[in-house]
């Protein structure tokens, strides 16, 4: 399980990365560039925590992929109850790019929470005499 949720990370790293690209594409405004590649370094340093089997990578997939899903969710709440949209070059890869940052994101956390993911993490870490 914690390698399930180390792929979906990075699949939500992949996706930060490319709209990233789109953004900096059309608009030429490179100030969110080193925003993204933040993002993007915390995703590998979190999918390698989970790939590891480490407690402390399970906690920041934990902590990480809640609350960037949480932000996701309330985001995808602002474009609908705002005209945001109406600015945009592109809404529908918005909205897209939103539904799937979510679903990658409460995968992995949903993956994190089960038993076998956190039995995963306390054999590794608690190896026996």
């Amino acid at each position: 399980m914690l390698r399930i949720a180390a792929t979906l990370v990075l699949l939500y790293g992949c996706v930060v990365f490319m709209n990233g690209l789109l953004y900096l594409s059309w608009s030429g405004d490179t100030s969110e560039l080193i925003r993204m590649l933040v993002r993007v370094f915390g995703t590998v340093l979190v999918a390698y925590g989970l790939w590891s089997s480490a407690r402390w990578g399970w906690w920041f997939g934990i902590f990480f992929s809640g609350i960037l899903a949480l932000a996701g969710i309330a985001g995808l709440v602002a474009l609908f109850a705002t005209d945001i949209l109406d600015s945009r070059p592109y809404p529908t890869i918005d909205i897209v790019v939103f539904v799937i940052s979510i679903f990658l994101l409460c995968g992995a956390f949903v993956c994190l929470l089960t038993g076998p993911a956190r039995a995963e993490v306390r054999k590794c870490n608690n190896p026996p005499p």
